[in-house]
């Protein structure tokens, strides 16, 4: 059902374009003001919004500005609601991105025709959009790992460079500095590139049976030990080795080791990103039956709102990190859960077991 955020600080207005948009069939969302707005938002972005220019703490215009600085909120279809529309004002929300401008008093049909105008706009910018992406990313993801990965890694050994001097005087010490910034939004650029291009293989790999059915044969023995070397490795080039908690019961898994490394790096790369220096992560796994094995990631996230915010957003905004890890697992016939929560986010793996050779392991 479409979902109508209104945001009117007039009650008694507020209430009768609730009832007339809900009377059309349309799921509604209130709020009096533009901050009352932007907590909503966040938690539950809308199809549209209806949001009146004059009003208290947050305006329109500084509203609209706000969620215009978020990708994935500057797409939603916004119609102002005015007492009177002054040229300048309608340049200004224009600027800012707003759709359309109705004057109050407005009536029914003036109301509903700019929304269902709106919404059927936003449709088919979505549907062409679609199209035009499904057309050209498999070309544009096959074009990374030489057009984009090589002058990423030609970049983070210049920055390594830059910060290998040892006392350097004056000036000289914040080129250090800017090393350092360049190798870790460098590293986050590689690390994004590298997810896309799994991503994409995976996809090209689907196509295949026989290509599936073989990689799903591979096993990674001692998987455990497979889990504890790469999350030691992980939190000691982060500096974080003391916030690194791991209890890994003995596995065998039914996915090759470069899969399963390429998934717990892609789930640690988010864990220690999100959570602050000295909160404690702990890496868990268990045999829950014969043939399925759980994984567990936990941590104290910095900014919970974003993070729930990440999990109820449609597929294609989930953030890339969350949907290779989903991907992953499904392909080898496992699954992914991701748990925002108070105090603590966790994330969840189911994977399949490989038990021939569990007596033989050793903690």
């Amino acid at each position: 059902m479409t979902r109508i955020l209104v945001v009117e600080d007039e009650e008694m207005v507020r209430a009768n374009i609730v009832d007339l948009l809900e009377a059309e069939g349309y799921e509604t969302q209130e709020a009096s003001d533009g901050e009352q707005a932007l907590q909503l938002i966040w938690q539950n972005p809308p199809d549209l919004i209806l949001c009146d220019v004059r009003m208290p703490r947050v305006d329109g215009f500084t509203f609209l500005a706000r969620i215009s600085q978020e990708p994935r909120l500057q797409a939603i279809p916004f119609i102002f609601l005015t007492a009177r529309v002054e040229r300048e004002d309608q340049r200004l929300g224009m600027n800012l991105g707003a759709d359309d401008y109705i004057t109050k008093p407005f009536t029914r049909k003036d109301l509903l025709t700019a929304v269902q105008r709106r919404l059927e706009k936003h449709r088919h910018i979505g549907e062409t959009a679609i199209h035009h992406h499904a057309h050209t990313v498999e070309q544009a993801l096959n074009d990374l790992p030489d057009d984009l990965i090589a002058p990423i890694q030609y970049l983070l050994a210049l920055s390594q460079s830059l910060m290998s001097g040892m006392e350097l005087p004056g000036h000289i010490s914040q080129m250090r500095e800017l090393g350092r910034d360049v190798y870790k939004k460098t590293y986050q650029l590689l690390n994004s590139a590298r997810q896309y291009v799994l991503l994409n293989r995976i996809f090209r790999i689907e196509k295949d049976l026989e290509q599936v059915q073989a990689l799903r044969n591979l096993i990674t023995f001692s998987a455990h030990e497979v889990m504890r070397d790469i999350a030691l490795s992980f939190a000691q080039q982060q500096d974080r080795a003391a916030d690194l908690a791991i209890d890994l019961e003995p596995v065998s898994l039914a996915m090759g080791e470069e899969w399963l490394v390429n998934l717990l790096e892609c789930a640690l790369g988010w864990v220690f990103s999100k959570s602050s220096l000295g909160e404690k992560i702990v890496l868990q796994g268990k045999n829950l039956s014969a043939s399925r094995y759980e994984v567990r990631l936990v941590y104290t996230p910095v900014h919970l709102l974003a993070e729930e915010y990440a999990v109820e957003g449609s597929v294609e905004k989930t953030p890339l990190p969350l949907r290779l890890m989903a991907t992953i697992a499904d392909f080898h016939e496992g699954s992914f859960t991701f748990i925002p929560g108070t105090p603590h986010s966790e994330m969840h793996f189911s994977l399949k077991s490989e038990n021939r050779e569990r007596g033989l392991f050793h903690v």
